[in-house]
């Protein structure tokens, strides 16, 4: 409830100050330098500056909120949808390296933009018979999952092929999660650490989507942990090879 009502708070505190934005400093100062005699135009263009300013932080602000209200109600959705078994998934033969190359640069200015710096390297030789638009929901949550627990350091991604599965490995400096609460991080609306939630944001349903979508795929979601150092990610799925393996022998 109360993650759902943030961003609707900051939707409509900042839509009513435009409403109203007559009244605000910005637009007097404004009102004043045109009808004020002897303004000069360098005056009067620093005022329609600054009231330009005004407006687009507060549409950057609706802008933002909206799109984490956004995020928010899909993350419900999602998991109305996984909990009812309703979730159906567009299989396909996917060449693996390009797209976790390109979650990777999707997400690289979010890590930047907290001085983190996200690498990749993978096996271009991998592919699994998967559903690309969640598949790439799950390597976005992960790594998204990184960089918000992530202060400094780094993030890397890795993918390669292992027995006829092909394992995809987030890896982080993060803060680390310890081991009595290992078994939370996949439960519904949980997130371990409670004032890191609140200062982070989310429902806790990305990685317990993600662990359902990877079962809907035939393959796993783990996570192994040190407090203080770190945390690894592993999703593994049926590679390509296997499914035709398993394909000739049925």
């Amino acid at each position: 409830s109360h993650e759902l009502r943030t961003p609707l708070t900051v939707i409509f505190g900042r839509a009513t100050f435009m409403r109203n934005s007559e009244k605000l400093p910005h637009a007097k100062r404004l009102l004043s330098a045109i009808e004020a005699e002897g303004t000069t135009p360098e005056e009067l263009a620093n005022a329609v500056t600054n009231y330009q300013r005004f407006v687009s932080d507060q549409g950057a602000g609706i802008a933002d909120s909206a799109q984490h209200m956004i995020r928010l109600v899909e993350d419900l959705l999602d998991w109305t949808k996984v909990a009812r078994g309703k979730l159906d998934l567009d299989m396909e033969r996917l060449q693996l390296d390009e797209l976790s190359s390109s979650v990777v640069q999707d997400l690289k200015p979010n890590a930047e933009a907290k001085g983190l710096s996200l690498t990749y390297s993978g096996d271009w030789t991998a592919e699994a018979m998967a559903d690309k638009v969640r598949l790439k929901q799950i390597l976005y949550n992960l790594i998204n999952n990184a960089v918000k627990f992530t202060d400094k350091g780094s993030i890397h991604l890795s993918m390669e092929k292992e027995n006829g599965f092909v394992v995809f490995n987030v890896t982080d400096t993060g803060h680390g999660i310890s081991e009595e609460n290992l078994e939370r991080v996949f439960q519904r609306f949980q997130q371990v650490d409670g004032s890191m939630t609140r200062q982070s944001g989310g429902l806790g349903l990305g990685l317990a989507i993600s662990e359902q979508l990877a079962a809907l795929h035939g393959g796993t979601l783990s996570l192994t942990s040190t407090l203080g150092k770190g945390s690894t990610f592993s999703l593994r799925l049926p590679s390509a090879e296997a499914d035709v393996s398993l394909e000739k022998v049925a």
